[in-house]
């Protein structure tokens, strides 16, 4: 047996926690009305997932738990549920019994549980429908739904008849593939928007990267050029700095080497000048007595002057005597005054003899000049004594000119000497002048490479080692290259980093949408397949099939109705007139009912009367087992409008049929409850809950055996 048992509490009328065994083949379930026996066909319905409470004959989901009665108070949750033999491997599970379970509570919370794991609904009805099994159609048929094959339109017949064949499984995988289908190409519809709407800012933020960007290029290719620029430079100056360091201190060693001999010169020469011969001193008492004979030099020239005058008037009373005279005179006069310039005196004697002389000879001719003789005679003694004076300083200077020319000469060596160390000296210091000038510039060359590079923003410990020296032909070029570069970037600006994310965003923004349009476009190919292949599978089974049901049906028609016939056909109808018909589904052919009744001309379906109409209703179900048997089928009095021998008739079907499907019958029928294996009656206790009696009946005789 599929069915082992149901369990039920607080669902419905069923105050108390009841067990129905299911373990046989034909279980019947009988009671008056109002009982609540047909509540345990809307549990076995609620377990299979039906949702709509108006399909389990209640207002709202609350109306599931027990209201209470005067006598018993209400129930705080309703449950049910059913356990299943699953020794064959029927489910999908690794279970020998699989237990499924529904449960509801006052505030509206519902849970469900397969072998007591939560699971949601979903789960449960896609679980029962790759088992064949659903809520609808003509597995579970509720009370008063005996003719709803005729009375269904011609799409739900058809999900009748998919459900029987276990093609329901496919029809919730389109919907679902539809659904999702939907979905995508709604989402498809929000990304290619989406990517529309930013694309105009994203145009923007790429132009501001590709700008900053190739700042990034302009500012890597502005420090190399800067290292090999600067580098190359501050390398060289470096490197200069310590030569001149070190040729300083070579010169500055050779400098106090220089001084220090120096010194040894001025020493020497202040011993020499120390030794100077105390005719010096004597020599020094000439100089003071040559210097007053050129005294007397100047009161010479002014007698000379005197007498000059005499003899120009001498001159003007002596005729041509007193012009030669004035002639030898001036000729005197100039004699004189060489022989003075050159300290000359012993011509300056000669000459003023000669002169003397003619002032004789012109006395003697003439007398013109009263006093001449008398000036002549003192000129001539002071001339004498003139002479004696230089005669005898020309003595003592030759006495002592031979001692001071020794001296003077080692005098003249040591100051050359002196000199001599002093302008190599000299020499040394404006050599180190000259290295500490070119230091200087050095280091003033390094200040100006360090203030451009921080007016770029970079430290001159920033510079790139090793990074090359630029040939002196090819710097003006790098320094012109060097401004550009950073005009350049000026005009580029800073980074701005929120412009940067923005754009980093935006963009990981685009390519996610670009990635999911390309996502959606592979799911929509994928699901439009996906559906194609599914329509494609429906379709061949529901074909391959239906044309055994319908030779089943026109052969159940003939013996319910004593002869007659009935067949199913297939026609377009509109889509949306029936239940899971997805988007993409425009036209699903629905199945139509054609029947023929002996002695009865039929026009259309609705002319038929109730129990026809339950006729036709089971002989399409039994031609749906016939070609595909369910496990099992839950039926709720869909005899209370057939006679006594068509009651028989869907008895003796049952008992046919009851070796490959179990049935679960709500029924009234006497001939009906023959055919059950068990018979459960369902009563209405004081206290106004539903009680159970059981009763297992005995295939020989049917005799009663009360459990």
């Amino acid at each position: 047996m599929f069915l082992k048992r149901l369990e039920l509490q607080g669902f419905k009328s069923f105050a108390d926690k009841i067990t129905l065994d299911l373990d046989s083949n034909i279980i019947a379930v009988v009671g008056p009305n109002g009982s609540g026996k047909s509540n345990i066909t809307d549990a076995l319905r609620w377990i299979l997932g039906e949702r709509d409470a108006k399909n389990l004959r209640s207002g709202r989901a609350e109306d599931l738990i027990f209201a209470g009665t005067q006598n018993k108070p209400r129930a705080g949750l309703a449950q049910a549920t059913l356990f299943f033999d699953n020794s064959t491997g029927f489910f999908p599970v690794d279970f020998n019994e699989v237990s499924v379970s529904r449960r509801i509570s006052r505030d509206g919370t519902t849970q469900v549980f397969l072998n007591k794991s939560e699971v949601r609904l979903k789960d449960i009805i896609d679980f029962f429908a790759k088992s064949r099994l659903g809520a609808r159609g003509l597995t579970t048929v509720n009370q008063g739904e005996s003719d709803i094959f005729i009375r269904s339109l011609p799409l739900e017949r058809r999900v009748m008849i998919e459900e029987i064949l276990g093609l329901k499984e496919f029809r919730l995988k389109k919907a679902e593939a539809e659904r999702r289908l939907k979905n995508s190409e709604d989402n498809l519809e929000k990304a290619a928007a989406l990517i529309e709407e930013i694309k105009p800012h994203l145009s923007f933020l790429r132009r501001q990267v590709t700008r900053y960007r190739n700042r990034e290029t302009i500012l890597q290719s502005l420090t190399e050029l800067e290292d090999r620029f600067y580098g190359g430079q501050v390398w060289n100056i470096n490197r200069e700095l310590v030569e001149l360091e070190k040729e300083r201190q070579a010169v500055e060693k050779e400098i106090l080497v220089k001084k220090e001999e120096e010194r040894a010169a001025e020493k020497e020469l202040a011993r020499i000048k120390d030794s100077e011969p105390a005719a010096n001193e004597a020599l020094k008492s000439i100089k003071l007595r040559k210097d007053e004979l050129l005294a007397k030099k100047g009161e010479l020239q002014r007698e000379l002057g005197r007498i000059e005058a005499k003899l120009e008037i001498g001159t003007r009373q002596g005729g041509a005597d007193v012009v030669k005279l004035k002639k030898m005179v001036d000729e005197a006069k100039r004699l004189v005054a060489e022989a003075l310039r050159e300290e000359d005196f012993s011509e300056v004697r000669r000459k003023l003899e000669s002169l003397a002389a003619l002032f004789t000879e012109t006395e003697e001719r003439r007398e013109v000049i009263p006093d001449a003789g008398e000036e002549r005679r003192l000129i001539a003694e002071k001339i004498t004594e003139l002479e004696k004076g230089m005669a005898e300083l020309e003595k003592e200077e030759e006495s002592f000119s031979s001692g001071i020319r020794e001296f003077n000469e080692k005098f003249r060596q040591a100051f050359l000497a002196l000199e001599g160390k002093k302008r190599e000296t000299e020499a040394f210091i404006q050599r180190l002048n000259r290295l500490l000038l070119d230091k200087e510039k050095l280091e003033f060359r390094l200040q100006e490479i360090t203030r451009e590079l921080s007016e770029a923003g970079r430290g001159i410990g920033e510079l790139k080692e090793g990074a090359g020296n630029l040939p002196e032909e090819e710097r003006e070029a790098a320094k012109r290259q060097i401004l550009r570069y950073r005009q350049e970037l000026a005009s580029i600006g800073d980074i701005d980093q929120g412009t940067m994310k923005e754009a980093e965003e935006t963009e990981a923004r685009h390519e996610f949408l670009v990635s999911q349009i390309s996502d959606l476009e592979k799911s929509i190919a994928d699901l439009r397949t996906l559906i194609k292949e599914l329509d494609g599978q429906i379709h061949e089974n529901f074909s391959a099939a239906f044309k055994s049901i319908d030779e089943e049906f026109d052969k159940f028609m003939k013996i319910m109705f004593d002869g007659g016939s009935g067949h199913l056909t297939m026609e377009k109808v509109e889509a949306g007139s029936g239940e899971n018909n997805g988007p993409e589904t425009e036209r699903v052919p629905g199945v139509e009912v054609d029947i023929n009744l002996p002695k009865k001309r039929i026009k259309n379906l609705e002319a038929l009367s109730g129990g026809e109409k339950s006729l036709v209703s089971i002989a399409a179900l039994f031609a749906l087992i016939s070609v595909s048997p369910p496990p099992f089928l839950v039926l709720d009095e869909i005899d209370a409008t057939l006679d006594e021998r068509n009651a028989r008739r869907l008895g003796e079907m049952v008992k046919k049929f009851a070796r490959k499907t179990q049935f679960i019958i709500v029924t009234h029928n006497r001939a009906v409850m023959e055919a059950a294996d068990i018979l459960y009656g369902v009563t209405m206790t004081p206290e106004g809950a539903s009680r159970i009696l059981s009763l297992k009946l005995s295939p020989e005789g049917q005799t009663p055996a009360e459990l």
